[in-house]
Order: C-alpha cells, then sequence, then structure tokens
C-alpha cells in the first residue's frame, strides 16, 4: 500500500489527477465560502428587517401603554373629584346635624326665659 502511494505520488499521471482534486477542493471550498456570505447576508438583511419590524411593534405596545396609562389617570382624577364631592357633602351634612353645645349668652338667655316658670323642673339636654 505504501509504493502504490508513492508511485501515484510520484508519477505524471498522478500530479494531473492530484492538482484536478486539489482544484476541485479549493473550488468546493471557494462555493462553500461565497454561499455561506451570500447567506450571512440575507440573514442580516432579515436581522435588520426583524429588528426594525420589533422596534415598530415595541413603539406601538408602548403606545398603547401609554394610552391605557393615560386613561387610568382620567379616570383616578375623575374617582378623586367624587370622592372629595362626596367627602364634602358628609361634612355638611355632619355639621348640620351635629350635636350642639350652649354658648354662655345662650344659656343665660334660655335660663331667664325658664326663671319665670319657677314651679316647673326644666331639664335641656338636647337642642
Amino acid at each position: 500500500m505504501g509504493n502504490w502511494l508513492k508511485n501515484l505520488w510520484n508519477s505524471t499521471e498522478s500530479l494531473t489527477t492530484w492538482s484536478f482534486w486539489v482544484q476541485l477542493a479549493a473550488a468546493s471550498l471557494a462555493f462553500g465560502a461565497l454561499v455561506l456570505t451570500l447567506r450571512k447576508d440575507r440573514l442580516d438583511r432579515e436581522n435588520e428587517l426583524g429588528g426594525e419590524r420589533e422596534l415598530a411593534d415595541t413603539k406601538a405596545i408602548a403606545a398603547q401603554a401609554n394610552e391605557r396609562a393615560e386613561n387610568t389617570r382620567k379616570a383616578n382624577l375623575e374617582l378623586q373629584l367624587r370622592v372629595e364631592a362626596e367627602r364634602m357633602a358628609r361634612i355638611r351634612s355632619e355639621e348640620r346635624f351635629a350635636w350642639r353645645r350652649l354658648t354662655e349668652e345662650q344659656r343665660s338667655f334660655i335660663t331667664s326665659k325658664l326663671l319665670k316658670f319657677p314651679k316647673h323642673v326644666a331639664s335641656l339636654s338636647f337642642i
């Protein structure tokens, strides 16, 4: 086997055969490199376009989120106004129906009027 390979390597025919196979291998490698380069370029373009699409999609999603946030903010403001109006109505009602205290002037006025009825017992708890 060793002589066969040595003879093949040293013969003129074999050099032509080897040259053919080496050239074929080089051409195959060059073609493979060309295919890989073209494929890489195509993938780069697709990634670039995909990136632009993703960016556009992301911007659209962000715009929708901003719109929802604005709607939520407006609804929150409306609710705050309602709560404040209800709180003010409650305060007005409490002031209107709250327990009252008599001032010293009011006590002396009522006392002077009740003194006209000395035989009667009067008790004033709430007004």
